[in-house]
């Protein structure tokens, strides 16, 4: 059944709250192996989500969130995601994040002396990836 509104329902939630419930134009989410632009009618599609940004249009606005994880399912009315994690730009405090990035690119000069076993390395790495995200998403505060 094709749509034939030029509207898609988006729903984002996490295991503490719902963070979106609105209809949208667009939406672009990142999935496992790369963002993925749904319309509405798209086809139905369920996919792993990666770390990144997922944003959503409506009007000509643009809204951005942080996601880290989950899962989405979309329809040609309807796009449900479960994310593990996840932030819009208004929620992320930028100071709070730089702090964070500090300590863990001191954690990271620590790595390169050899204070980390492999393992923990990834895990270093992977905060890395997780606060330069949130800078990003910060930064587009509309």
């Amino acid at each position: 059944m094709e749509n034939t509104k030029n509207k898609i329902l988006l729903e984002v939630i996490t295991p503490q709250k719902q963070l979106v419930k609105e209809e949208v134009e667009e939406v672009t989410i990142p999935g496992e192996l790369g963002y993925l632009g749904i319309l509405p009618g798209h086809r139905p599609l369920l996919s792993t989500l990666g770390y990144g940004f997922l944003s959503f249009k409506t009007g000509n606005k643009r809204k951005v969130l942080a996601v880290f994880g989950g899962y989405v399912e979309v329809l040609p009315e309807r796009v449900l995601a479960f994310v593990d994690e996840g932030r819009g730009s208004e929620e992320i405090n930028i100071e709070e994040v730089k702090e964070e990035k500090k300590k863990i690119e001191e954690e990271l000069e620590k790595a390169k002396r050899g204070e980390f076993k492999p393992e923990e390395i990834e895990k270093i790495l992977l905060k890395l990836r997780k606060v330069l995200i949130l800078l990003d998403v910060a930064s587009k505060k509309s």
